[in-house]
């Protein structure tokens, strides 16, 4: 089986990137780094890591292992941590950014909560879509939709919600209900400022980006539904942010059949080890609170 110490010296390899700045940041000396990380190879059978003193690389089992190696070194530590400090009163300020729409749809009803338990816990939220870097953009935990370039970043997954194409009764009964993703030439789109290439759908066995266009674009889900509900063109959003399917809601779902997409939303931080205790109450939160959400 392998051990802590292996594990913490295999990880620390990786991102030093070098056996002897490795055995620095650890008080080991470089022989005794390339010991253990024989050792891991040897119990594995695999070999992880091209290396020479100056240099090192991974291999794919390496990547592989590294990526779970470094989620079991700061749960370790974070537990570690919360044993060490328990019953210490959790305290400070927490900047989450986080949509307007995440905030209306599932965060504003719990946040009582949070802070009843909490009392000297302090929240600092920061409203927008745009995605932010919780180790360059001043904030300390973000919630944001689908993957993110940085794979250093503590990640938890919150829920996925389907991509739903939106519009108001009014807007279907002034313009018509388009049946397939073709009829969305002839429509006003509510079209994102981040999209590239166009909406996905599914069209039998084969997936099509469609182009769309309109005289609306918009950053923010929570604008789009004000704009969709004022009758003023088709949005695809998260269904999550739009409130869901709600057949008495001013809002109806149009191509269904076709929609495919599901977007996951992740609640992320920096890389600390061990995370602060108003760091990891937020993020524990932030899981619990959607957990709730479901099952509902």
């Amino acid at each position: 089986m392998m051990s802590l110490v292996e594990l913490a010296v295999f990880v620390r390899s990786v991102e030093s990137k070098s056996l002897s700045e490795a055995a620095r940041s650890l008080g080991l000396t470089p022989s005794a780094v390339s010991k253990r990380l024989s050792k891991l190879e040897e119990g594995l059978g695999l070999t992880l890591l091209h290396r020479t003193t100056r240099h090192a690389s991974l291999t794919e089992d390496g990547r592989l292992l590294y990526e779970r190696a470094r989620g079991i070194l700061a749960d370790v530590a974070e537990a570690e941590h919360a044993v060490r400090h328990r019953g210490l009163e959790v305290s400070g300020r927490v900047r989450l950014a986080v949509s307007c729409a995440v905030v209306r749809a599932v965060l504003a009803r719990r946040l009582g909560a949070l802070l009843d338990e909490h009392p000297a816990l302090t929240l600092e939220l920061s409203l927008g879509d745009g995605e932010l870097d919780p180790m360059r953009d001043g904030v300390d935990v973000t919630v944001s939709w689908g993957r993110h370039a940085d794979a250093s970043l503590l990640q938890r997954k919150l829920t996925t919600s389907p991509l739903r194409v939106f519009a108001s009764k009014a807007y279907l009964a002034r313009r018509g209900v388009p049946k397939t993703p073709a009829a969305l030439a002839g429509h006003d789109c509510l079209v994102s400022t981040s999209l590239e290439k166009g909406w996905l759908f599914r069209e039998g066995s084969r997936r099509v980006v469609v182009p769309v266009t309109g005289r609306l674009r918009c950053s923010s889900a929570a604008a789009a539904q004000e704009l969709v509900v004022a009758g003023l063109g088709l949005a695809r959003e998260p269904e999550l942010c739009m409130g869901g399917v709600d057949p008495a809601s001013e809002l109806e779902t149009v191509l269904d059949t076709f929609c495919v997409e599901e977007r996951p939303l992740f609640a992320r931080c920096a890389p600390a080890q061990p995370l602060s205790p108003r760091v990891r109450v937020v993020m524990d939160w932030l899981v619990e609170a959607f957990r709730e959400r479901r099952a509902r």
